[in-house]
């Protein structure tokens, strides 16, 4: 793909990381995911109580020292990024400005162990993006590829690019959108993943003025989750309506697909369910 590889020479900064510095972040991006993994499985299935359970059990860890220090510091504020994401998810609403800037505060501190800050640079990015697209605060182009820069050679997990397929899509930037296709096309991964792959997909087409019924048809019933129904009928439902490819029928479809997850047990608690305060206390 020349367009990604035109977009990657256009960035500030590009490195190229010696390959024990590449494996450390990469094992130590696991060990975090692993972590935080079941707070996004209760996410997932909707349980808050049970969401406030799994981040008590990760605070107490960081609490009892039993961390390095520059490991420890990661881990509280991807803990406090992982709350905000599950309040978001879990309350279908978006943090306050203050709860916003307190992480990002913390996100641009950067850490003299280079794996340490490569891992925060990640979560600033994604943090960067989730607010551009929320529109709580704008990621211009210029700022996004200094972000992108630091982390080349490294992009290689699906979350993050599909919340850059996201922004891509919104800003109609096709080269990035591209180099996200691309990924989800060599590697579409699990069932979850594949839901991200055809909504990728479906952006993907529709900038590039291709997309048919079909392909919204196939991304909608690839959702499987609420905060993907949400997603879909915030950002991509009005765009696939504005091509023509679909009509104000397929809001009736999104709300039966939502009545289907509910009858395989997901129950959705909309604006009602809550975690505690944000634990500012562990960070």
């Amino acid at each position: 793909m020349q367009a990604c590889c035109d977009f990657r020479s256009r960035c500030g900064i590009s490195v190229d990381y010696p390959p024990d510095i590449a494996a450390e972040y990469r094992r130590l991006l696991h060990w975090l995911s692993s972590l935080l993994r079941p707070v996004l499985d209760r996410v997932y299935t909707c349980s808050p109580e049970l969401v406030e359970a799994e981040l008590e059990q990760l605070a107490s860890q960081i609490r009892s020292g039993s961390l390095a220090r520059q490991h420890e510091r990661v881990l509280r504020v991807h803990l406090l990024s992982i709350e905000m994401q599950a309040r978001m998810d879990v309350s279908g609403l978006p943090p306050t400005p203050w709860q916003l800037r307190l992480l990002l505060d913390l996100l641009e501190q950067r850490s003299p162990d280079l794996v340490c800050d490569l891992l925060l640079t990640r979560e600033l990015l994604l943090w960067r993006l989730i607010a551009d697209n929320s529109g709580l605060r704008p990621l211009d182009r210029g700022e996004l590829e200094l972000l992108l820069g630091r982390l080349e050679g490294l992009m290689e997990d699906r979350q993050l690019w599909h919340v850059l397929a996201m922004w891509a899509f919104r800003h109609g930037e096709r080269e990035l959108l591209a180099r996200a296709y691309g990924i989800f096309l060599v590697n579409p991964g699990s069932s979850l993943n594949q839901a991200l792959w055809q909504r990728v997909n479906l952006m993907y087409l529709l900038l590039d003025g291709r997309a048919g019924p079909r392909d919204v048809l196939e991304s909608m019933r690839a959702l499987s989750v609420h905060p993907q129904v949400v997603e879909f009928r915030r950002h991509i439902l009005p765009r696939c309506i504005e091509a023509g490819i679909a009509d104000e029928s397929l809001q009736h479809a999104l709300d039966e697909r939502m009545e289907s997850l509910r009858r395989r047990g997901y129950e959705w608690r909309g604006s009602e369910a809550r975690t505690k305060s944000l634990r500012t206390r562990t960070i």
